[in-house]
């Protein structure tokens, strides 16, 4: 790119990153992290997220944090969802649960500090939406049906007390869960 007069941005940086995250290389993507940082270019919340995948994919739930806690500190860029549920993942995919599940919790507890509450008045709103007459139209039955899976499915995420813990996932023929 540079003999082409085009000098690499942070775009070009982040596919680079996430390249090496798909051959499994978490050495190449701090690499080219630091690179990136060494050549002036600000990393964006992509960055910081792919990196954290990098490790996440290589089993190290630790140094994933190390990223996420460097992106909090980082004034230039937000945390998002994106690297709260690349977090949490890097904790799942060794069965670290309780780990993961503290980290959820943090997440909500720093959105109930600002004010924001997300997730619960998702749920109060899908919750509240929930229920219909038995007399109702049979559409309407089934919307309620489908609310009522969306309700567990989200309490399944959460990892709240939901139907699904005692259900095995299908995939119907249309390609959707069940």
């Amino acid at each position: 790119m540079p003999e082409a007069g085009i000098e690499p941005d942070v775009v070009t940086y982040n596919t680079l990153i996430d390249g090496c995250v798909l051959t499994d290389d978490s050495a190449g993507a701090v690499a080219l992290f630091n690179e990136m940082r060494g050549r002036g270019i600000a990393p964006s919340a992509v960055s910081y997220t792919t990196l954290m995948k990098a490790f996440a994919s290589s089993g190290q739930p630790k140094l994933a944090h190390k990223v996420f806690d460097e992106m909090e500190k980082d004034p230039r860029v937000a945390v998002d969802r994106a690297a709260w549920n690349m977090l949490v993942e890097a904790y799942c995919r060794l069965g670290l649960l309780e780990a993961a599940k503290k980290v959820v919790d943090e997440g909500e507890g720093r959105a109930a500090g600002r004010g924001d509450g997300k997730y619960k008045r998702m749920y109060v709103e899908l919750h509240s939406r929930m229920f219909t007459s038995r007399h109702a139209s049979q559409a309407r039955q089934d919307r309620r049906r489908e609310r009522k899976r969306a309700a567990e499915a989200f309490k399944f995420w959460l990892g709240l007390p939901n139907s699904y813990y005692a259900t095995d996932w299908r995939l119907q023929h249309d390609g959707n869960l069940t």
